[in-house]
């Protein structure tokens, strides 16, 4: 009988316990994951309900924190619009060629990383269902378009491989590596793989790699190195910053390696 009431207890305890630690737990894996979170419920053991009183105050005053920083980014790049289209008009109305070509050129850039603001600005507000999809065929559609596009782009056939994602993230955030493969080493070559459950996308070129320092550099905003500025390749600093804010919304992240063989691994 004393060890039966004991078992009783200790089931009681185990369920009183388990169920707000197991709210907490995905509560936690979702905010780190820069998805909304709904408030932990409060209840439980008093320490329990200490716990998640402190979570639930973290995570309004953190997810305000970020919303407003989005905003705030967002504000900024729509208000930039105005200005540039006036300057645009303004500009042909300059007489010499060359000044007025120039000026078209900074507008653009300008415009382009207003656009790349706002996208910036976007990412992690938007709440794309996730559903499962074959991945393989998702990056391999992306592959064949900017091969049309003439890009030097190379899919590694291989068999089907599914998972539950958001799709269009997925293929923004491949997208971005491939372009940057493109821009920076050449060629691309992809390839979708899978190996105890999780998904990878590679991305091989032929450039020249990145030095220790740079391979984690490059994942910060608006960052270009001295090296792709010598060689304008007209990149703003976003796109891996992005492709890295998608794949840690789905709990992944992005690697980058140098290769043996010469170039850059990209792996998401």
């Amino acid at each position: 009988t004393f060890t039966l009431a004991l078992i009783a207890v200790a089931v009681w305890l185990a369920y009183r316990f388990s169920g707000p630690l197991q709210r907490l737990s995905e509560a936690s894996i979702a905010m780190a994951r820069g998805r909304t979170v709904t408030p932990v419920p409060e209840t439980g053991p008093a320490v329990l309900r200490s716990a998640a009183h402190a979570f639930n105050t973290m995570s309004r005053r953190l997810m305000a924190t970020l919303e407003n920083q989005r905003v705030l980014l967002a504000s900024i790049a729509h208000d930039l619009r105005t200005p540039i289209t006036s300057l645009r008009i303004k500009s042909e109305f300059i007489e010499d060629v060359e000044l007025r070509d120039k000026m078209n050129e900074s507008l653009d850039e300008l415009q382009t990383t207003t656009e790349a603001a706002l996208e910036a600005a976007r990412t992690g507000m938007g709440e794309e269902p996730s559903r499962e999809v074959d991945v393989s065929a998702l990056i391999e559609s992306m592959c064949a378009d900017l091969s049309d596009m003439g890009g030097d782009v190379t899919f590694e056939e291989g068999p089907s491989v599914r998972a539950v994602c958001r799709p269009n993230e997925i293929k923004r955030a491949a997208r971005n590596l491939v372009q940057n493969a493109l821009r920076y080493g050449q060629r691309a070559r992809v390839a979708v793989r899978v190996a105890d459950g999780v998904v990878s996308i590679v991305v091989d070129d032929d450039g020249p790699g990145l030095s220790a320092a740079e391979i984690e550099k490059v994942f910060d905003p608006f960052v270009r190195l001295e090296s792709s500025r010598s060689r304008d390749t007209g990149g703003l600093g976003l796109g891996l910053t992005l492709a890295r804010a998608m794949a840690r919304g789905h709990g992944g992240d992005i690697t980058l390696a140098n290769r043996d063989g010469g170039g850059l691994r990209a792996t998401l």
